[in-house]
């Protein structure tokens, strides 16, 4: 139910609380499905005893890391290195571009004009989190755009977003769980170029 999903989203958002990968990939999943829906004329709501107890199971798993997927790690980074196109889920109106060298990478997003709104540069990592795999990132250096000469994510603080490939030429991404991310929630879907 949509009321349903959306009250559990504010929920996890208000706590700031990172919630784990796997929990938040079906979130997100079905937020976007919902989203993308026509037909939500009516949606029962859940009472609030059970939504809290909901929200509370959410918050109390932790993602253990899982042994050995150091090698699954490096395999897939050896997979993204290259130049991306991505696409939004539900919006054509900009056109993402992602260039991945070593831990560098480079992103570009432009409208449909071809304006440049975003061109920047940043490092990453690739992480296990229990069954999900966490592209996280730091170091974003703002090349143009509104934020141009600007640097966040500095001094130790890092964004992650899932990731998960399809096959070797293709991954999504989904990200955007904390509130002050821009788009609130987002996921990409990548094509190697």
């Amino acid at each position: 139910c949509y009321s349903w999903v959306r009250n559990c989203e504010r929920a996890v958002l208000r706590t700031k609380v990172r919630v784990p990968p796997e929990i938040a990939l079906t979130l997100m999943s079905r937020i976007v499905e919902l989203n993308t829906a026509t037909q939500l004329n009516r949606c029962f709501t859940m009472s609030r005893f059970i939504l809290s107890i909901f929200v509370s199971s959410l918050l109390s798993l932790t993602p253990l890391p899982v042994r050995g997927a150091d090698v699954d790690l490096k395999a897939d980074l050896a997979k993204m290195q290259g130049k991306w196109k991505g696409t939004l889920v539900n919006s054509e109106d900009s056109i993402w571009t992602l260039e991945i060298k070593g831990n560098k990478s480079k992103l570009a997003v432009k409208n449909k004009a071809g304006d440049e709104l975003v061109r920047a540069e940043f490092d990453f990592k690739l992480e296990q989190q229990g069954k999900f795999r966490a592209f996280t990132y730091w170091n974003v250096k703002h090349l143009a755009g509104e934020q141009a000469g600007q640097t966040e994510l500095a001094e130790g603080k890092t964004r992650s977003s899932v990731y998960k490939f399809d096959g070797s030429e293709a991954f999504s991404t989904v990200g955007g769980f904390d509130e002050e991310d821009k788009p609130p929630h987002w996921l990409l879907r990548w094509e190697k170029q």
